[in-house]
């Protein structure tokens, strides 16, 4: 079949096209007694992760396009209700077509605070865990779909979920180091071809750390020790269990010290002191020892990876939870 020009031809695509969708929506009305519509299930909340400002969370959903063509989604809008309470408007673009006869996975994420979620603990009896709920709808512009009615077409959905009543806070303290014996420091020196006489001036000098440069630390063997605690709190109710994996100690002028935990590294009451213990050798660390000892430099860094997870929520597993602080030279007692 020939055309004599574009416009007829267009013409006759727009009818194909009108005969082919009347075809299909006759098809679903004898099937389902109606316009098929799209549809949006929320599949199920999850953990995206915590840090110490609030909880982070994902909400899984799907939408299905029941068209031979494949439509846009104009924005997704929802309210986060505690109870009956609403307290965040979560709204976003959309931005996204979701291709013919397709469904399409998505997620949307939203946070809640810490002091959100311990203020409206105060109303359900010191629960562990306490009720959210997501109610919203996602808009999709069908004007692009013959024999539709409305150009425009909000789908609304909702689901709930539980949170755990819960607020965490680290913190260190009691920053030690262990110093060796005056005589094992003076005869480390005399191993070191100094005199008995001078090395026992400078194990003075090294014990109490006056007078000391960091010259004369390079090129002995000695042990040196840091100790402190990690204190770590839960300010909520729920249920926890957080395990340190791994800590050290560092800064920008001296090697990466690794820290140990001695005592247990799973913690899952309110209050817990876990003690560290890291061990230095001047032949490896001489600059780090010297600032320890003087009290001059810059502050070290004390970094420690931890999991966390709650026990009553079969949806929370093993969420990281990472701390980072300065630990003043003026703290560190010799």
């Amino acid at each position: 079949m020939k055309f004599k020009n574009l416009k007829n031809k267009t013409k006759f695509l727009e009818k194909l096209t009108f005969a082919f969708f009347a075809i299909f929506f006759a098809s679903c009305t004898s099937l389902q007694n109606g316009v098929p519509k799209p549809q949006v299930r929320l599949s199920n909340v999850e953990f995206a992760g915590i840090d110490f400002e609030g909880m982070n969370f994902l909400c899984n959903y799907t939408i299905e396009n029941p068209y031979p063509i494949s439509i846009p989604i104009e924005k997704i809008e929802a309210d986060l209700f505690c109870s009956e309470k609403k307290f965040v408007n979560l709204k976003t673009d959309g931005g996204f077509h979701i291709s013919a006869m397709n469904t399409s996975k998505n997620k949307f994420a939203f946070k809640i605070p810490y002091s959100a979620i311990l203020d409206f603990s105060k109303n359900f009896g010191g629960k562990s865990n306490i009720p959210f709920s997501i109610k919203g709808s996602v808009l999709v512009n069908l004007s692009a779909v013959p024999l539709v009615e409305f150009r425009n077409l909000n789908i609304p959905f909702s689901t709930s979920f539980e949170a755990p009543v819960f607020k965490p806070s680290f913190s260190v303290s009691n920053p030690k180091i262990k110093m060796p014996t005056a005589k094992e420091i003076a005869n480390s020196l005399i191993n070191n071809g100094i005199s008995t006489a001078r090395a026992t001036v400078l194990a003075t000098q090294i014990s109490t750390g006056k007078n000391l440069s960091e010259s004369l630390l390079q090129g002995i063997d000695l042990n040196f020790g840091v100790d402190f605690d990690l204190n770590v709190k839960n300010d909520g109710s729920a249920p926890w269990q957080c395990t340190v994996k791994n800590c050290s100690l560092k800064n920008r002028n001296s090697d990466f010290v690794d820290l140990k935990v001695t005592g247990d590294n799973k913690i899952s009451s309110k209050n817990s002191k876990v003690p560290l213990h890291a061990n230095l050798n001047t032949l490896k660390a001489s600059k780090f020892i010297y600032q320890l000892l003087s009290g001059k430099g810059e502050n070290p860094t004390f970094d420690v990876a931890t999991d966390v997870s709650f026990p009553e929520l079969k949806y929370a597993g093993n969420l990281p939870l990472n701390y980072s602080c300065k630990i003043p030279l003026s703290n560190v007692k010799k």
